[in-house]
């Protein structure tokens, strides 16, 4: 009896430090984004200005978890629109392809989980799957 409850303990310890090593890695992830989008977006998407409706001083965790959002910063930044080349400061070739694969990264894990689309079926193929 003792040795089982010290099993379940330990099972739930396990499984306690499993989750507070993905939150954190998470938090870790919004963070280097959240940096990378200060350093070079903010100036023309802040508080002050907002162009084209994005605010990233306030990017957070609801913000990451968004996989519209990550779509469209996704294909600015795989167009070269984002950040523009009048920009004052631009990031290095290795920054943005870390931002660009970290983005890609969280976009997929949260596209993954969503439900897909079902489609109807035509009468013809209706009538195949039935008789």
């Amino acid at each position: 009896m003792r040795s089982r409850s010290l099993l379940v303990f330990l099972v739930f310890v396990a499984l306690g430090s499993a989750t507070s090593g993905g939150a954190e890695k998470h938090l870790a992830e919004i963070d280097r984004s959240r940096a990378f989008l200060n350093s070079y977006c903010v100036s023309c998407h802040g508080n002050e200005k907002s162009k084209g409706d994005y605010n990233f001083e306030t990017f957070n965790s609801k913000d990451w978890a968004n996989h519209e959002l990550l779509n469209e910063l996704l294909t600015v930044l795989r167009e070269k629109e984002m950040p523009p080349k009048k920009a004052r400061k631009q990031p290095s070739v290795k920054e943005l392809e870390a931002f660009e694969k970290l983005l890609a990264k969280q976009y997929f894990s949260i596209k993954k989980k969503l439900p897909g689309v079902l489609t109807r079926l035509n009468r013809m193929e209706y009538e195949n799957t039935i008789n």
